[in-house]
C-alpha cells in the first residue's frame, strides 16, 4: 500500500474518531489541535487497526503527536510501502 492511500485512510479515521468532519484537516497539526485527546487517540488506534487489518504498537499513543506521525507507524507495521 502506498503512502497516499495510507494518508487517505488516516484522514478518514481521524474524522471518524473525532465524530465529525474537520473542515481543514492538516496532518501536520498537533492531534490536540484537531480535537483529539488521549482517549480519542485510543479510539483512533482501534479504527486504524480495523482499517489496515494490523495490530499497531502498544505505545502508539506515545509515538504520535501529529497526524503525520501516524503514517510511518502504519507503514512500519505494514512492513513498508510500495510505490
Amino acid at each position: 500500500m502506498n503512502t497516499d492511500k495510507i494518508r487517505e485512510r488516516v484522514m478518514e479515521a481521524i474524522e471518524q474518531a473525532v465524530g465529525e468532519p474537520i473542515p481543514v484537516l492538516d496532518l501536520s497539526m498537533d492531534l490536540d489541535d484537531l480535537g483529539i485527546d488521549s482517549l480519542t487517540v485510543l479510539r483512533l488506534q482501534n479504527l486504524l487497526e480495523s482499517s489496515f487489518g494490523v495490530k499497531l504498537p502498544d505505545n502508539f499513543v506515545d509515538l504520535v503527536k501529529t497526524g503525520e506521525d501516524i503514517i510511518p507507524v502504519v507503514e512500519k507495521t505494514l512492513g513498508g510501502v510500495d510505490a
